[in-house]
């Protein structure tokens, strides 16, 4: 066994850095890292998404150690993914100023957060699904619809809803997205079947594959993880690998 009393514990950055500065925001928070090698922003799962600090503690933690990380929780009674990707993205862009303004109080860089190369995006499960949709979004309007109207005569409108066409009309007119960069761990497009029977969640998943199929930009620089035995995101990841 070695002899520990010989060990010298020497200071290393990590230990002798300020610690992050954490912000609170109607839905989630930013843990302000002084000298952070990049930005994350999160959004997770069904249901583990409305409350990502429990669910994803250990995860966010090990990644606040390096950069500074923005953490959005949904309510899970949104039936529309369309109105939770365009208010995440809304939260982003707050985000940005707020990191920027703080970072200038505090003593940190703040040019970071001017670098869209700096940001990434970092989705599970449901929250990969609103990445494409955050990109989609950034579209020109006219564009949108037209691809809505395409996806419904091939899809049918079944899978392609009025509330589709209304969600999307009556959102925002919303910047081309700069943030490139994104990693989906177990993407899943499909409502769990429980959630289904009851809800009618929208877009449909046939609906979010036919878009990302016609568009290539909402799936740029992207990373997959999956998981072995990974039953209902596994179909999903194996498709967007394939894409």
């Amino acid at each position: 066994m070695p002899d520990d009393r010989n060990l010298v514990n020497w200071p290393t950055r990590e230990r002798s850095r300020r610690p992050n500065k954490l912000i609170a925001l109607p839905h989630g928070f930013v843990s302000l890292h002084p000298e952070p090698e990049g930005i994350v922003h999160f959004i997770g799962g069904y249901f583990f998404g409305t409350g990502v600090s429990c669910w994803y503690g250990s995860l966010l933690e090990r990644l606040q150690q390096r950069f500074t990380v923005h953490s959005y929780s949904y309510s899970f009674a949104q039936l529309s993914h369309w109105k939770i990707a365009s208010d995440l993205l809304e939260q982003i862009e707050q985000v940005k100023i707020e990191a920027t303004r703080i970072s200038k109080q505090e003593g940190f860089n703040p040019e970071i957060y001017e670098d869209p190369s700096k940001h990434c995006l970092v989705g599970h499960s449901l929250g990969c699904e609103c990445i494409s949709l955050i990109r989609f979004l950034g579209f020109q309007k006219d564009r949108q619809i037209q691809m809505l109207e395409s996806a419904r005569q091939i899809l049918g409108p079944q899978e392609v809803t009025e509330f589709d066409f209304s969600d999307v009309e009556a959102l925002p007119q919303l910047q081309s997205i700069p943030y490139r960069s994104s990693l989906l761990m177990a993407p899943c497009y499909k409502t769990p079947t429980a959630i289904s029977s009851l809800l009618k969640v929208r877009p449909q998943q046939q609906l979010t594959r036919y878009l990302i199929q016609k568009s290539p930009e909402l799936l740029p620089k992207t990373s997959l993880i999956s998981f072995d035995g990974d039953t209902i995101a596994g179909p999903d990841a194996d498709w967007v690998h394939k894409e």
